[in-house]
């Protein structure tokens, strides 16, 4: 074999090559290279470390018109090592003590894109500064979205100030 197919590439999981026998070039020293027949074997999926990392493996076979053949495999390595992007998160509020919203990483709000399939989970961590009365303060909430390999987007962040400004009855 020789021409296109490279016997072996690591390609992310958006990027993986296409099947086409077109791509491989062969000679053959007793048959013109149009009587070969070019074909690839059902291809072999071996798992990895997540959904979006395994290996493809492509056996090509050219067949002469005596029926003489031989093979090639093709070892494709499928990485996903891109993170998501987080795009939007619940938008940043004032309220009173008395109308905390409720943190939700299930809310409609979080919204983030993934070059590979699977679920997108998310995540925060939380940063309380007291106000100057007791029941006043900020809390910064510092979202990321997580893909099923574990890459981590980058942060955003939502504003929750706390304000007390009802005198009490």
């Amino acid at each position: 074999f020789e021409g296109t197919i490279s016997p072996e590439l690591t390609v992310d999981c958006a990027s993986i090559p296409t099947q086409r026998p077109q791509d491989v070039n062969v000679s053959d020293n007793c048959t013109a290279e149009t009587a070969i027949i070019i074909s690839m074997l059902p291809e072999v999926i071996v798992p990895g470390s997540c959904a979006n990392t395994y290996n493809i493996q492509r056996t090509w076979r050219a067949q002469d018109a005596c029926g003489n053949f031989t093979t090639i495999t093709q070892l494709i390595h499928v990485v996903d090592v891109t993170a998501p992007v987080l795009t939007a998160v619940p938008a940043s509020v004032e309220v009173s003590c008395d109308n905390i919203p409720t943190i939700d990483v299930n809310s409609p709000y979080l919204v983030a894109t993934d070059n590979c399939s699977g679920t997108i989970t998310y995540s925060y961590t939380s940063t309380v500064v007291p106000g100057s009365t007791p029941n006043t303060y900020v809390n910064t909430l510092t979202w990321v979205a997580t893909d099923v390999c574990g890459n981590v987007s980058l942060p955003m962040t939502q504003t929750i100030t706390v304000t007390d400004e009802i005198a009490p009855v």
